[in-house]
């Protein structure tokens, strides 16, 4: 292919691998690189409950899903309001998740190196993609705005249900969640960084949620995860974000898998043109990120204050929904 570019792709996690495996297929030489070890790579701390979108993107193996979700009951203090998701959601293994791109992308081509953490912006290639998380390295180096960012904690419970609906517990600066997962139950919390964690330990408290607490009375197996809260892009020609480097995550829910991949879509569409990419991108998103973070308060405010207000039962896109 004589127009093949040489691309680095910092971060393996589904955005990067999917980029990589996609970028390798167009004929373009991929190299990725992951701080984490091969093992462990897959082991990011993610709810990983996506809507049935995710298999126009991704072949979804059986064995990865470990509950299908048709709604969520958000339990507000003096009322249940009932989502009925539109489309449903898997709740997929991560590790399982990131098995299969690993393996689409090393077939399509691209070199996947472990345990090797880029701090800056790598030299010699000639287009640069940061899907590295949150906390950006690449995003960090271009001394690009930060986004705001909530913490998130999950932790697991041994405890067989399949129960098909989500839950979740709006807080003060959050929401409080429970995912069936078949083999186990998931609790989490996403909320203000200062908060969540005490928010989290009292509401396992209050519900006799069984967990071993260390000596200073934290759950035992309890992981985090720093959530961006608002899209950052940036001005290069030759270097571009993508996914949660880009903060592109849903502000209702935190979840940002659909919107990365679409966002990844839209790279691909426009490639190499990162320019054209952020034109493209920041005018799908900007809109939706105001809705989206104006619908949030309203339904909670209304939740809160006046409940009466809100239909017992709604069916609802959880990706892009019109409300």
């Amino acid at each position: 292919m004589s127009n093949s570019l040489k691309i680095a792709i910092v971060g393996a996690g589904v955005i990067g691998l999917y980029l990589a495996w996609q970028l390798s297929l167009k004929g373009h030489k991929v190299f990725v690189y992951e701080k984490r070890s091969e093992k462990d790579f897959g082991d990011k701390p993610c709810s990983t409950l996506v809507s049935e979108r995710i298999r126009d993107f991704i072949p979804i193996e059986e064995n990865t899903i470990e509950n299908k979700i048709i709604g969520c009951l958000i339990n507000f203090p003096e009322k249940t309001v009932r989502l009925d998701f539109r489309p449903i959601h898997l709740a997929l293994s991560r590790a399982g998740l990131t098995a299969i791109l690993l393996e689409k992308a090393k077939s399509a081509g691209a070199e996947v190196f472990f345990e090797k953490e880029i701090k800056g912006i790598p030299q010699g290639f000639d287009k640069i993609i940061g899907c590295d998380g949150g906390l950006s390295h690449i995003r960090q180096a271009l001394k690009l705005p930060m986004p705001r960012f909530r913490l998130g904690l999950q932790l697991f419970e041994r405890q067989e249900d399949d129960y098909n609906l989500a839950e979740t517990w709006p807080v003060n600066s959050g929401f409080i969640w429970r995912i069936a997962r078949g083999r186990e139950v998931e609790w989490g919390i996403l909320a203000d960084k200062e908060k969540a964690l005490p928010e989290f330990r009292k509401f396992l408290a209050e519900k006799n949620i069984d967990f071993i607490a260390d000596q200073l009375g934290q759950p035992i197996g309890l992981k985090s995860a720093i959530v961006p809260q608002g899209m950052v892009l940036p001005e290069e020609k030759n270097i571009t974000l993508c996914g949660d480097a880009a903060g592109m995550v849903k502000p209702w829910s935190g979840g940002g898998l659909i919107w990365g991949l679409k966002a990844a879509c839209i790279l691909l569409e426009t490639f190499p043109n990162f320019e054209a990419y952020h034109k493209k991108t920041s005018r799908f998103f900007a809109f939706r990120i105001a809705k989206g973070r104006l619908a949030d308060f309203v339904v909670h405010f209304l939740g809160q204050k006046a409940p009466f207000v809100l239909p017992s039962r709604i069916v609802y896109d959880n990706d892009f929904p019109i409300l």
